[in-house]
Order: structure tokens, then sequence, then C-alpha cells
């Protein structure tokens, strides 16, 4: 029995040596370079959930939040304008095609966009402007189709947070009236829209209330030309009321602007901001807090056809002269980043230290085969840094894996965040999305440094994290110091040394994939950021060496490999197996070969005198002839 049980561990010796070198990565645990997981910064979805918040870091844009998707409907969500309160509360308001036709619809958030509330329908309409006055009174004014094909001019108000809405007519004409922009100041309320009441052609027209929209001026036209004036935008500031709008000359539009200084009873004559186009100019304008005017629009001037740019300009005296305009964009010139891309759609807003922040679409291309091929078409952001007199570098601030970023608004509060909607399509229908940035834009940031001892690694390696903060050349010293994987949220505290370093060690997630460490340092009102990748490598059975000391103890996590631990007991199993098989095989050939060795002599047969042969046996034992039959025994 012990030989039996020697023989079948040598047997299975040889048939595991014999696997290891038929395939000699067999059993020795590898790194492979296989990346499972990304960092892409995509969406999430509104919860309405007061104790959920929708605000999550975007891996890929530093000091934003990702994408908020604010709708999720089975129709077309389109033409979002936001508003904020004098408690911070954000207003959102929107068309979308849900049930009777085109419908104005409205959400708010009082959490700096943590949480917002549910949907809710304000009346049929379409292209909606929100704005919210000093006692919280919500106005939503937008165009209803009438039954004739012509359209008139509403407004919407709420004064109990948008449960209940009072609905009112003030345009009405029998034509096209239509994108009407509403703007509140003190305890005025201002309108201009476009309508075709006068020869067909639109026509730039303007109102205003001072009883919280329930008696109002009479229709007052702004422009009057041969020519069709249309998409006004406009702004209130202490003196005037200032326009800007295109003007078609032949098939295409030049860019204009008037003011009134009387409340609409007369306006300046306009004056030409950017010669004709092909393109649409889709103008707006804002003010600071000293009276500066701030304009952007779509230009194709400086380029072929087709080729659109985002341009600025502004006004330091009110309107009576301009600054010459500014690509914004980043399309023109020899150091362009993004020489073949089509920006419009832009938007531009100010906040309380006069920085200007302004955002746009922009398309890019690439050439393939010989064609253009769209490689993304994302939003956009440049801002005018007032204190340094000089603008920032082009920030991509979506990154979808589809469709196109429409019509972004922008809107800045009291704590200095941007906060800003727009129309999407990236899941192959149109829905409302919302963004803000993660701390004030005014502040200049801490500069940080980031560094890893390494970039790849295992799962559940330790990794040493390290670096400096400057701010206005002089380092920061004792300052918070956050370190964060941004796809798990783990998280861990240090502070800077008296040379503004700091150095933690951290523990790589325990699942293969790319993942985003961001470093966030704090110091009074001021903070920075940094990013780097981190990838951790799949463990597999593929050969190769390990990188990082495992992360042990509490602390750590232990990873197994359970594919590589199951294959080592199927391979032991199967060894056996065809062990014991060999050693039955074996003992019964064994058994033969006894047999053919037995002992035997040659005997002669005394009656037919042939010989034979037969196994000698202890005697005495019989004997018979083959041949003859004759019997004896042998003694």
């Amino acid at each position: 029995m012990v030989k039996t049980y020697q023989k079948i561990i040598r047997i299975c010796i040889v048939t595991f040596l014999t696997a290891m070198l038929l395939c000699p990565s067999f059993g020795i645990p590898s790194i492979s370079t296989k990346i499972i997981g990304n960092a892409e910064a995509d969406y999430v979805d509104v919860s309405h959930d007061a104790n959920e918040s929708d605000i999550v870091e975007d891996p890929l844009v530093p000091g934003w939040s990702k994408d908020v998707r604010l709708t999720n409907t089975s129709e077309r969500s389109h033409n979002p304008s936001i508003a904020l309160d004098s408690k911070g509360g954000i207003h959102v308001a929107w068309t979308d095609d849900l049930g009777d036709g085109y419908g104005i619809y409205y959400s708010k958030s009082t959490d700096d966009g943590n949480t917002w509330s549910i949907l809710r329908r304000i009346d049929k309409g379409d292209a909606s402007s929100i704005a919210v006055d000093n006692n919280g009174t919500v106005y939503v004014t937008y165009f209803k189709r009438e039954g004739s094909g012509d359209s008139d001019i509403w407004y919407s108000k709420s004064g109990d947070n948008g449960y209940t809405w009072s609905k009112y007519k003030i345009v009405d004409t029998p034509c096209i009236s239509s994108v009407p922009k509403i703007v509140i100041k003190g305890n005025m309320t201002y309108l201009v829209w476009s309508d075709k009441r006068d020869n067909g052609e639109f026509e730039v027209y303007y109102k205003s209330s001072s009883d919280e929209g329930m008696h109002w001026s009479d229709d007052k036209r702004v422009t009057n030309t041969p020519n069709e004036s249309s998409m006004p935008s406009f702004i209130v500031d202490s003196h005037n009321v200032h326009v800007i709008y295109q003007e078609a000359v032949g098939n295409e539009y030049e860019l204009c602007y008037t003011n009134s200084k009387d409340n609409g009873d007369s306006w300046l004559q306009p004056q030409v901001l950017a010669e004709s186009s092909p393109d649409f100019r889709e103008p707006v304008i804002t003010a600071d807090s000293l009276g500066v005017l701030h304009v952007v629009w779509t230009d194709n001037r400086a380029r072929a056809t087709g080729w659109v740019d985002v341009c600025y300009k502004k006004s330091a005296d009110r309107g009576e002269s301009w600054s010459e305009s500014i690509d914004i964009s980043g399309h023109l010139g020899s150091n362009t980043s993004m020489p073949l891309g089509r920006s419009f759609m832009s938007t531009i807003a100010t906040d309380k230290f006069d920085n200007i922040f302004i955002v746009w679409t922009c398309s890019n291309f690439t050439y393939e085969n010989g064609s253009l091929v769209r490689t993304s078409n994302d939003i956009y952001y440049r801002y005018y840094n007032i204190a340094e007199s000089k603008w920032s570098n082009i920030t991509r601030i979506t990154y979808a894996f589809d469709g196109g970023r429409l019509y972004p608004k922008l809107i800045t509060d009291e704590q200095n965040l941007l906060h800003m909607v727009w129309f999407d399509n990236r899941n192959g229908n149109q829905e409302i999305y919302y963004k803000r940035s993660l701390c004030p834009v005014s502040e200049k940031p801490i500069a940080v440094t980031l560094s890893l001892n390494q970039t790849t690694c295992k799962p559940s390696r330790y990794i040493t994290v390290s670096g400096n903060a400057v701010y206005n050349n002089t380092t920061v010293l004792s300052a918070n110091v956050f370190i964060k994987i941004l796809e798990t949220g783990d998280e861990w505290n240090t502070t800077t040394d008296s040379n503004g370093d700091y150095s933690k060690t951290i523990i790589a997630p325990d699942t293969a994939g790319n993942y985003t460490i961001r470093v966030t340092i704090t110091s009074g009102n001021h903070t920075g950021w940094k990013l780097m990748r981190l990838t951790v490598e799949e463990e597999s059975t593929n050969g190769g060496t390990t990188n990082g000391e495992q992360a042990g103890g509490g602390e750590g996590k232990i990873w197994f490999n359970l594919n590589y631990v199951l294959g080592v007991v199927a391979t032991i199993v199967v060894c056996i197996i065809i062990g014991v098989v060999l050693v039955k095989r074996r003992g019964k050939q064994t058994a033969k070969v006894k047999e053919k060795e037995k002992p035997m002599q040659m005997l002669r047969c005394p009656k037919c005198r042939k010989t034979f042969r037969v196994e000698v046996k202890p005697k005495p034992f019989l004997v018979k002839c083959p041949y003859c039959g004759k019997e004896g025994v042998m003694k």
C-alpha cells in the first residue's frame, strides 16, 4: 500500500512539472496590462432626495462638478434659462415637449445645486426667460402659439417657491411674437422681444412694469429699419436700458447696439458693433458693478464661411464707444490649439469683483481620409481676471461621450460660484443639464504640485503622495491638505510643513482600473488643487513581477486571485486522478510479466514419445500429455 502511494506521488510530481514546462507562466501570479474601468467625466441624474447630494467632483475638470441631468423625459427638453434669488436659490426654467405640446417647466435648488425640487409645469409655451425679484417672487416669460399660427408673449409668476403660478398675456398682436427676455431691477420689471407686426419683418420691442407685472407700459418699438431685427439681449443699469440685436443685411447679419435713457420713450441711433456676417450673431450683453458693458457674439469674418468664432468687446462709457473685438475662442493665430473648430452659442457673466466669465459651445474637427470628422462638441470656458488684467487659458469643462452641448446659460452668485445650464442630446434625447464651480472663481488659486512615487501599481499597494504649495510666490505653511481618490471616495488628510511641502502614504484601490488622485490645499480663503492619474493593474497568472508593497494589517485589504487558486486546485486533482489510473495499469502489466517467467520443465511421454513443457510445481503433482492424453505423477 505504501509503495502504491509513493508511485501516485511520483506521477503527480512528474505531471505538474510537465505542465510547468509546457506553460512557463503557470502558477506564477503577475501584472496584467489589461486596464478596466475609466475616469471619464460623465453625468449624475438628479435624485430629488434631500439626503443625497447631486454635486460630485468631475475627475477631468478641476474645480467643477460633474454634469447633473435635471430632466429625463421621453420628449425633447431645451432652451433653459437660469436665475438666482437674494438668498442664493437657483431657479431654472425650460421648454419640454411633454403632454399637450410644448410646455414651460421649472425646478429650483436652495443649497447650491446639491438637491433640486421636482419638475413642475407652468404653462404651455416655448423659449422661456426667468428672473427673481428681491422678495423671492419668480417671473418667467415665454411665447405661446395661438390656434391661428400666431404667437403672443405671456408671463407667469410664483410667490410660493413654484408650487402655484399666476399667468398673464402681456403682448397680444395678430402676428408672431417670440423670444422674450426679462430683467428685474429694484421694483421695476423690464421686457424685450421681437415680433412681426410691422410689414411682416421682425422688429425689437420693449415694455416695463413698476408693480410686479400687474400693469405694463405700452409696447415701445426699439428698432425701425427696413431690415429684420431679431435675437435681442438687454441689460438695465441705473441710467440706461441697453439692447443689442442682430440686423439682417441681405443674407447676412450685423451686430447692432442701442440704448434708452428715458425708459424706452426714445432710443439712440443704432451703432454697428460688428459688420455683416453670414452666420447668426447670437449676441449676449451684461454689465459689471461699474457700469461697463460687455458683449459676446458669434462671428466668422476672420475665417472662411462656416468656421465661426466667439468674439468679445466692451464699452466703459455706457455705450458711447467700444473697444476692438477680441477672439475669445482661440481659433485664430499660429499658436492656436484648436484650428479646426466652430465656436458659437456663447454667454457671459460678471462677478462682484467685476471679473468676466464666458462659456460657449465648440465643435472640434480633424481630417480623416481627406474628410472632416467631428471629434467633440462640448462647452469651453474662459475668464478675465480684473486684478491681473489678463485672460485665462481656455478650459474644456464638459467631456460627454456623444451628442452636443447647446445654448449654455451662465450666472454667478454672491459666493462667486459659477452656475451653468444647457441642453444636451448625449443619450439620443435632448435633456437639461446643470454644472457649477466647486470653489469661488475670483480668488487666485494656490499653486499646487503633486507627484506619486509610482503611477502604476498592484491593488491595495502603498502609494506616497507628495508635493508643495505656493501662493503669490510664497510657500504656504500649515495649510490643510486633502487627498482624495475621486472614483472611490477614499480620503486622507495632512498639512504642509515649514517649507510648504506635504507627504502622505495612501492605499491604492483594491480593484484594477484608472483612478484620479486629487490633492486640494486650503489656507484661509485661498484654495488650490491638482490632479494625477493612478493606474491599478489587474493581477493575473501571466508571468511578471509585483509593483509596490502590499498594504497589510487593519489598514490594508488582502487581495486574492480566485481564478489562480481554483486553477492550482484543479490541476492537483487532475494529477491525482491520472496517477491513480497509471498505477492501476502498471500493476496489471507487471502481473502479466510474472506469468511468463514461471519455471518450466521438459518431459517426454512414455506412450507417444513426444516432448512437452510443464510448469514446475511442488511434488508430487499430476502431469498429462497434451498429445495422447497419457497421465502420470511427478514424484
